[in-house]
């Protein structure tokens, strides 16, 4: 009997000490945690929709709280090792029924970050080895996939000729006079910082006594013929939808400039410039260097000429796929690309070089 008692007495202890709990690891709390607040929801959720005395609490929520959706962004903008613990995060939460997971990631930079960290499961260095795949990993964690299809010509036109268009995006409301030192803290580019990739450039050279109580600044605007250029530049540019808003932002730079405030500057020039951005920003900017020694040695010809195999840099990995590519898309749109010169090009190039990496 006494061994009896010892022994209930010694397994209750063990179970109520914290020995061995506080060298779990932040994991299994965090595990523990979750299955309680999953619990807890569970509960919840029964006693809401199955108890009929509760109308009163009930009254108080359009509907219950039945799932905790978390998003996840920009996975494919951290470093592997992070990756790696993001998704063991993920299978966690996903061992709940309280949870729903959505990832947006590039799915290459995802199986490339595995791949580091796993090297010796997903790398074949023996022959006898069984060699997985990043896939087969994945598969277990992520239950339904989903791929967004690459935008056509037809959908980034619409989006830069949505981006052109004139927006409101500085609204300040003030009284009375003021001073000289508040209002450049106002307007002060530094303070604007968020908005100022897409907003004008505010002058100083009068400053009012006064101000209204609403004084807007609005974006640069564009001609009906810098829209169409800047469409054209879609087949340049290609679907990612933030080098678009860079394009367009940087673009609203250079615009106010005062390089472009010239008396010279024609219709022809605006569309030099608006080609030579697209490319240096673009999956293009590798082969530019290449290009600017084609336009030097040939002022008179146009963009068609550089695509032959005399300006292709064999140094440079993938050269030949980009030249090529160039190829296809300005014998698609020869009226649209082809009629600017490369002598016009080369006025611009070393202004536009500034506004690029």
């Amino acid at each position: 009997a006494l061994s009896t008692a010892a022994l209930y007495d010694f397994i209750e202890k063990r179970c109520n000490s914290d020995d061995y709990k506080k060298h779990l690891g932040l994991v299994s709390v965090v595990r523990k945690d979750f299955e309680i607040l999953s619990n807890l929801f569970t509960g919840h959720n029964k006693e809401f929709t199955k108890l009929k005395k509760s109308e009163d609490f009930r009254s108080m929520f359009e509907k219950p709280l039945q799932r905790i959706i978390l998003y996840i962004d920009d996975l494919d903008r951290c470093p592997e090792d992070r990756v790696v613990e993001v998704l063991e995060a993920v299978n966690l939460l996903m061992a709940f029924p309280l949870f729903v997971v959505v990832v947006g990631v590039d799915p290459v930079w995802v199986k490339n970050a595995l791949t580091v960290r796993y090297k010796k499961q997903f790398t074949d260095n023996d022959e006898n080895y069984i060699c997985l795949e990043p896939t087969d990993y994945l598969e277990k964690i992520f239950q339904i996939t989903f791929n967004l299809k690459t935008a056509e010509y037809s959908s980034i036109k619409i989006m830069l000729r949505e981006l052109t268009q004139e927006r409101e995006i500085l609204q300040v409301e003030n009284i009375g006079p003021i001073e000289q030192e508040q209002m450049d803290e106002n307007f002060s580019l530094e303070n604007d910082t968020q908005n100022k990739a897409s907003s004008s450039i505010i002058s100083d050279a009068v400053v009012p006594e006064e101000i209204s109580r609403q004084v807007i600044a609005k974006a640069l605007t564009f001609s009906s013929e810098e829209i169409v250029f800047i469409e054209n530049m879609s087949y340049i540019l290609g679907s990612s939808p933030r080098l678009i808003k860079r394009f367009v932002n940087i673009y609203r730079i250079i615009k106010s400039h005062e390089y472009m405030q010239k008396a010279d500057i024609t219709s022809v020039d605006k569309e030099s410039i608006l080609i030579l951005l697209a490319l240096s920003l673009s999956r293009f900017r590798s082969i530019m260097d290449s290009f600017y020694e084609y336009i030097l040695k040939n002022r008179s010809e146009n963009l068609m000429r550089f695509t032959s195999p005399v300006y292709v840099d064999e140094d440079q990995p993938g050269s030949n796929g980009l030249v090529k590519e160039l190829f296809d898309i300005l014998s698609y749109n020869k009226d649209e690309l082809l009629r600017i010169k490369n002598e016009d090009l080369l006025k611009h190039i070393d202004f536009v070089k500034r506004f690029t990496f």
